[in-house]
């Protein structure tokens, strides 16, 4: 098993040498400027009743709805990555399809509000210690699965460039979003828009991650057409 997985590394570090990186420096910077500011906009549109991290706290408004689209469209990239390994006949190609069946409920998660339900149903149950509510758990065991998914496909991850890269970073938001929100009691303004930024953030970076893979899958198969 674990010499398979070797090879597996070997081979996708090979491919990985031949792949021509896209430079996706302006596009990352201008994506990066326009989350900014749409991000600040519903700071600004809060009612002047409410407070200014309305539409971050508020579930079912705008910011949730960017987060919600970033992760669509990276469960869309996922299915066009897998559509693009169709020929060839390894089990890692099959992470695509995880993964787009993954961000597609994260994505519906994100809409209707599926562990905040299984928060309200467990609500008569004692939550463990260390713990605030159930809700915090369920969006800790999301990335505890997330990682150990990634980390059994890691081989396939590594084969395009940049895709572990951009992982990475959502990663990196995602530990901002749940340390905020499972130290932060009671919510205030300011944790509350850091929390949703970085949720956002981690969202937006997980949409990049697979298109960058669909990138590279498609510079391979060009590649290879030209041998």
């Amino acid at each position: 098993m674990i010499q398979v997985f070797q090879r597996h590394y070997r081979e996708a570090l090979g491919q990985r040498r031949q792949v021509a990186a896209t430079n996706l420096k302006k596009p990352l910077v201008f994506l990066a400027i326009g989350t900014v500011a749409f991000l600040a906009l519903a700071v600004v549109m809060a009612p002047p009743d409410k407070p200014s991290s309305y539409y971050f706290y508020k579930d079912g408004y705008m910011v949730t709805y960017l987060s919600a689209g970033f992760l669509g469209l990276a469960s869309i990239f996922s299915g066009v990555c897998f559509n693009l390994s169709r020929t060839r006949t390894d089990f890692l190609r099959f992470f695509w399809l995880v993964a787009a069946a993954g961000f597609a409920f994260l994505f519906l998660d994100e809409l209707f509000e599926f562990h905040e339900m299984a928060d309200r149903w467990l609500a008569t149950v004692s939550v463990p210690e260390g713990f605030r509510h159930w809700n915090d758990i369920a969006v800790i065991l999301y990335g505890v699965v997330a990682f150990l998914i990634m980390a059994g496909f890691l081989p396939e991850l590594f084969r395009y460039p940049r895709v572990v890269e951009m992982m990475g970073m959502a990663f990196l938001f995602y530990f901002i979003h749940t340390l905020v929100d499972s130290t932060q009691e009671p919510r205030t303004d300011l944790s509350a828009i850091i929390e949703e930024s970085a949720k956002v953030f981690c969202a937006e970076y997980l949409a990049i991650s697979m298109f960058v893979a669909s990138l590279g899958m498609k510079a391979a198969a060009k590649l290879l057409r030209e041998k």
